[in-house]
This record gives C-alpha cells, structure tokens and sequence, in this order.
C-alpha cells in the first residue's frame, strides 16, 4: 500500500539491487520511475506525500550518476561535429550529423523515413522513433541547417532515397 511504503524501504530497494550488481545510474533511474508513480497518487488522491522526495543525503548518495556533467566531454564546436563526422563509418556518420544538427533524438534518426525529409523545403517532419511513437507524442517539423542540406542531397543519390534514411544496422 502507498503509505507503506517510506524512505528505509526505499533503501532496502536500493541495496537490494545494488547487491544484484544493478549499477548506481540503472537503480536511480529505478527510482525516479518509483518518484514518478507516486507523484500520479499524490495527485489522485491515493497517498499522501512522494516518500522519494523524503530520501535522506546517505541514500541518495547511493545511487548518484556515474559520471560527473562538469568533467564529461561535449561536442563545443561545428568544426568538431565535422571532425567527428569524417571520423565515423557510413550510416553511421549520416545518423550523427542529423542527430547533431538537426537535433534528432537517436530513435527518431533511426526512425526517418525519406518520405518526411523535404531537402527542397529543407525541412525534416520528424513523425516517428525507431520503436514506436514519438517520446512526446507530437510530430514537429525541423529545419535542414546549411551544413546538413549536402550531406543529406549525396546520401539520398548514393541509398536512392526511399525507405529509411538510416538502414537498419
């Protein structure tokens, strides 16, 4: 039951599937699905407080991420999009550089289909991810930047342009 369940389970949970050999980033992620559940009952009525939110800074520090955001490497530059382009093997490099400038998730450059890529309009209506529905379920058009316009016109001469832009790997 809902009010059953308070901090000290939580814990119990966390070493349990630590113990399992789970590592720290999947049993957060655990718990924020657990937080996201309880977040729905405190809203219709079915418990009174999200005992996620009520985790002290001892069990939090379990399952911290397991990287560091401020140490990780990013992509700072065009120039370095390029580089990391011409480094990487075909499809590979064409699913990079539409993820990278036109801001596709993963699943959605793995799920474009020529059919939604308009290089005239120099559009991309981005209506699908490789399994399934959209993350937010609304189709959105982006817009094809100078620097992907080229390389999208010779990867459609060079595949034929129909089906997915993106074969299957």
């Amino acid at each position: 039951r809902p009010a059953e369940v308070d901090p000290p389970l939580h814990r119990r949970f966390i070493e349990a599937k630590l113990t399992e050999r789970l590592s720290a980033t999947t049993v957060r992620l655990l718990i924020l699905e657990i937080s996201g559940l309880f977040c729905d009952l405190v809203e219709q009525g079915h418990a009174a407080h999200n005992p996620v939110r009520l985790l002290p800074r001892s069990t939090r520090r379990l399952i911290r991420p397991a990287h560091d955001p401020r140490t990780t490497p990013f992509v700072e530059r065009l120039e370095d999009v390029r580089r990391i382009f011409l480094a990487l093997e075909e499809p590979i490099n064409i699913a990079y550089a539409i993820g990278a400038l036109a801001g596709l998730r993963t699943g959605e450059v793995l799920g474009l289909k020529w059919g939604h890529v308009d290089l005239a309009a120099r559009r991309i209506h981005v209506r699908e991810a490789v399994s399934g529905p959209l993350k937010d379920d609304e189709s959105r058009v982006v817009p094809i930047l100078d620097s992907l316009h080229p390389i999208l016109m010779a990867w459609k001469l060079k595949t034929g342009g129909f089906g997915a832009v993106v074969p299957t790997m």
